[in-house]
């Protein structure tokens, strides 16, 4: 069976700024806006006349309009149903996936990632599967990074300040160094065929989209993780079986809305490793840098803002669509593809704009406010020791979220008898995933309790 492949590129896909033809232009818009940008016709387009080799291909096209926009419009829809499979099937790894990671337990992989939502969403991820992340803000700190410690992998955002991921990269690979060889993924909400190629060409061996999806993400830990070289060979099933029946027993410390309108909270609670506290501390932080309103459109679509305006857009769409937050996300896809191709219209920045502004108040509305400091509860012996015992067996197995929920409780509770140098380093030690002297700093204090 033969089959032609249409590819639909970010300059308009040879239309011009004065096209008419709103069949075409409704199907190019819901191309780009749809999950890929390449749809494959069958053979009933074909005998209907297309040859893309033609170059009237255009014309032939208009003339048949409305038997394409018919194909389009159900290609469109199947793409839709197949997205949200794949979201309903993010929430988690596959099994057999799962059972492949005990062999990776405790590798170390570096994210160069400059927004610090994509940076918790990207490191949850990894701790998930108990992979160690540590983090760098632009490509120079992670040539640093490089420098003072071994790691596995990296993921490479492409657009970073001070330096970009490209030129990190050439460094990289250009430098002689030990590292030189080491796998590095990009991982940018740039999906278009010439960016992933120029991902490829300056040295990164593959590409992943931004809203990261875990699907695409742990198949590629899979293929460039060195195999059985660590330490930590823990089964990961079990671990998380553990830690899921452990985490049950322990209350939320905040109540948070189960339902937000617009909001997928359990893919973006997903993609934060089920941490549903972290999910929740990003998405406030997310509505407290919205801004309350935004500068002219004439401003914004002005030539001199052009870049400035395109890199903003990037980067909300990005961070929207990792906490899935789908109203903004959506009408953020469709702005960028008009901005990108410099035909963005006035009723759709507006629109634009007054969802932001709309998403804002309502999540100020709906998230629990700051908390007003004031004393905290004195803990007593006996708490602290029981809540030694279970953060030192979590710490034992990597069981990062019922880690999280133990350092909550220690955190909101004043415990004097303590060292209170020690308990910092200890929460420290957790945060940056440093297990092994947090443990040794949770038995310092169970043998200074008499628990051991």
């Amino acid at each position: 069976m033969s089959s032609v492949q249409i590819s639909i590129e970010k300059d308009g896909c040879g239309m011009d700024e004065n096209s008419t033809n709103t069949a075409f232009t409704d199907a190019y818009e819901g191309f780009c806006e749809s999950a890929g940008s390449i749809v494959k016709f069958s053979t009933a387009l074909i005998q209907g006349g297309f040859d893309a080799s033609n170059p009237d291909a255009l014309k032939i096209i208009e003339e048949k309009s409305a038997q394409i926009k018919t194909l389009i419009d159900s290609l469109i829809s199947l793409a839709e149903n197949s997205s949200q499979k794949i979201s309903e099937d993010t929430t988690a790894p596959p099994d057999e996936e799962i059972t492949e990671f005990k062999q990776f337990y405790g590798a170390k992989v570096l994210i160069c990632e400059d927004n610090d939502i994509n940076q918790e969403v990207a490191a949850m991820l990894l701790e998930t599967v108990g992979i160690i992340p540590d983090i760098a803000s632009n490509g120079r700190e992670g040539i640093e990074f490089l420098e003072r410690q071994q790691y596995h992998m990296i993921f490479m955002d492409v657009l970073m300040p001070e330096m970009d991921g490209c030129e990190a990269t050439s460094i990289i690979r250009g430098g002689g160094k030990p590292y030189k060889d080491i796998p590095i993924v990009a991982m940018t909400g740039n999906v278009e065929k010439e960016e992933i190629e120029k991902c490829i060409s300056c040295g990164m061996n593959a590409h992943v989209g931004k809203p990261i999806d875990i699907t695409s993400l742990y198949p590629m830990l899979i293929k460039y993780l060195p195999k059985g070289t660590f330490e930590k060979n823990t089964d990961v099933s079990e671990t998380e079986k553990k830690e899921s029946s452990a985490v049950s027993e322990i209350a939320e410390v905040t109540e948070y809305p189960d339902i937000i309108d617009g909001i997928d909270i359990n893919q973006g609670t997903a993609r934060f490793g089920g941490k549903r506290e972290k999910y929740f501390m990003s998405l406030a932080k997310f509505a407290e840098e919205l801004p309350e309103s935004f500068e002219s459109f004439e401003s914004f679509a002005s030539d001199e803002k052009h870049e400035e305006s395109c890199q903003y857009i990037h980067m909300l769409k990005g961070v929207s669509g990792n906490l899935a937050v789908n109203n903004i996300y959506d009408i953020t896809v469709r702005l960028e593809t008009r901005l990108k191709s410099k035909l963005l219209d006035k009723d759709t920045y507006v629109k634009w704009s007054e969802s932001c502004a709309n998403v804002k108040s309502m999540l100020v509305a709906v998230l629990p406010g700051k908390k007003e400091d004031k004393p905290l509860e004195a803990g007593t012996e006996k708490e602290f020791s029981l809540i030694l015992t279970g953060l030192g067996d979590a710490l034992e197995r990597y069981a990062s979220s019922e880690c999280d929920q133990y350092t909550s409780q220690l955190k909101n509770k004043s415990f004097a008898f303590v060292s209170a140098d020690d308990l910092r380093n200890l929460l420290i030690h957790i945060d940056n995933f440093d297990y092994d002297p947090a443990l040794e700093l949770v038995e310092k204090f169970m043998t200074a309790q008499g628990s051991l």
